[in-house]
C-alpha cells in the first residue's frame, strides 16, 4: 500500500520513456497478478489489469458499478461535467455533440477540413531542422476542432493564448496533486482557469451576436440555454467545452504519434 497518506502515488506518476506498460503497473503485474490494491492520492484502490473483469465492470457501469474519480482529478474537469452525467441527461448531451461532430458532418466538411490542417501542418515543417511531434500534431488537431467548437481564429491557435494554456494544463494533468506555486499540477490548473475565463468571454460574445447560417457546438449550447427549460446549465456547457477540445487533441495525437513512431 505504499508510505502513510501519499500511498504509491509518487511511483505512480513517475514518467515512463517506454510505450510499454507503466513499470508501476509491470512490476506489480509480475509480484501480485492481475489484480492488486493500492493507495494512489490519498485513496485505497483496487486495481485491475484483468481484460475480461474489465470488460464485465464497464458492462456494469450504472448498475453493479459507478464510475468514480479522485477528487483532485475532478478538480482539473470541474464540478460540472460530461464525466459525472448519465441516463437521458448524457444522451441529450451526446445528441447535441454529434449535430456537429456526426458522420455527415465528418464525411462532408470536417475531412476536408483536417486534409487542409495536415498540408499546411506539413508544408510549415518543411523548412525545420526537427519536429517535436506530439505537441506539432495536437496544435494541428485544436486548429480544425477549436474552429467547429467554438468558431476560434486557426492563424493564432500556435502563438495564441488559448493554445499556451491548454498546452499547460496538458502537461500537467498527469502529476502529483500539489496546487503551490511553482508545480506541475498547479500550472495545469492556471492554464485550466484562464482557457475557462476565455471561454466565458466567447460564449458572451456569442450572446450578443446576431445568429446567421453557420453554426459551431456554442451556437448550439446558446440555442439550448435559451430554451424555457435548458438541459444544461452555462457552467456545465462551458466545462463541456473545455474537456471536448482536450479530448479531441491529447487522446488522437497520442495514437497518431505512436502510429508514425511504429511505421
Amino acid at each position: 500500500m505504499g508510505l502513510p497518506l501519499i500511498g504509491e502515488t509518487i511511483e505512480f506518476f513517475t514518467r515512463s520513456p517506454s510505450l510499454d506498460l507503466l513499470p508501476f503497473f509491470k512490476q506489480r503485474l509480475q509480484r501480485y497478478g492481475r489484480i492488486f490494491k493500492t493507495n494512489l492520492v490519498g485513496k485505497d484502490l483496487i486495481v485491475s489489469l484483468d481484460p475480461e473483469l474489465n470488460n464485465y465492470l464497464f458492462q456494469q457501469e450504472e448498475k453493479a458499478f459507478q464510475i468514480w474519480f479522485p477528487e483532485s482529478f475532478m478538480r482539473i474537469l470541474g464540478d460540472e461535467n460530461l464525466v459525472l452525467s448519465s441516463g437521458s441527461f448524457h444522451k441529450n448531451i451526446r445528441n447535441m455533440i454529434l449535430r456537429v461532430f456526426g458522420p455527415e458532418n465528418l464525411r462532408l466538411v470536417l475531412l476536408h477540413d483536417v486534409q487542409g490542417a495536415v498540408k499546411r501542418s506539413l508544408n510549415s515543417w518543411l523548412e525545420m531542422p526537427s519536429i517535436e511531434l506530439k505537441p506539432a500534431i495536437s496544435s494541428m488537431i485544436f486548429s480544425v476542432t477549436a474552429k467547429w467548437l467554438i468558431s476560434y481564429d486557426a492563424s493564432s491557435l500556435v502563438s495564441g493564448e488559448l493554445w499556451k494554456n491548454y498546452d499547460a494544463f496538458t502537461r500537467g494533468l498527469m502529476s502529483f496533486p500539489l496546487n503551490i506555486p511553482g508545480t506541475a499540477f498547479y500550472k495545469c490548473m492556471q492554464g485550466r482557469n484562464n482557457v475557462m475565463k476565455t471561454l466565458k468571454q466567447l460564449l458572451a460574445t456569442k450572446n450578443k451576436e446576431t445568429k446567421d447560417s453557420s453554426k459551431d457546438f456554442f451556437d448550439l449550447v446558446v440555442s439550448e440555454l435559451e430554451k424555457p427549460n435548458p438541459v444544461l446549465t452555462e457552467k456545465f456547457a462551458l466545462n463541456l467545452v473545455f474537456l471536448l477540445l482536450f479530448a479531441s487533441f491529447e487522446t488522437t495525437s497520442s495514437a497518431l504519434t505512436v502510429a508514425l513512431k511504429f511505421l
